[in-house]
């Protein structure tokens, strides 16, 4: 009697987990759609919310052009070069603000890579 109720618990969490990434997913389907209704339909103006596939159509052009990495190291060399600067003049709290980006953007990364390799790589 005990297994079967243990059982029937076990089956009612997996689908409460079920259930509620449904709702996140379809949360999350929601927003997008929401935005995609604002962009193109003219309530806000397209340079304060263009429509999402705009963005995603540049992003991708961006990507494929490479102009998407020209981006990201110029970033890193104005950050890199904050950092810098801030030591010279003993700007403290700018010193550590470019550090503390700089660490979320390698632990970001590093997220990332992680995850990547897991689902490429599945018997690591």
């Amino acid at each position: 009697m005990a297994s079967e109720r243990k059982v029937v618990e076990d089956k009612t969490r997996f689908l409460v987990r079920r259930e509620n990434r449904v709702v996140s997913v379809l949360s999350v389907l929601a927003v997008f759609a929401a935005w995609e209704i604002l962009g193109r339909s003219g309530l806000v103006t397209p340079l304060f919310l263009p429509p999402f596939t705009a963005v995603l159509r540049s992003g991708l052009e961006m990507v494929q052009s490479g102009e998407i990495l020209e981006h990201l190291a110029a970033s890193l060399w104005r950050i890199g070069f904050l950092v810098l600067s801030a030591a010279d003049l003993m700007q403290t709290p700018r010193l550590l603000f470019g550090i503390l980006v700089l660490s979320l953007m390698g632990i970001s990364f590093a997220w990332i890579l992680e995850k990547l390799e897991r689902r490429l790589v599945p018997w690591r």
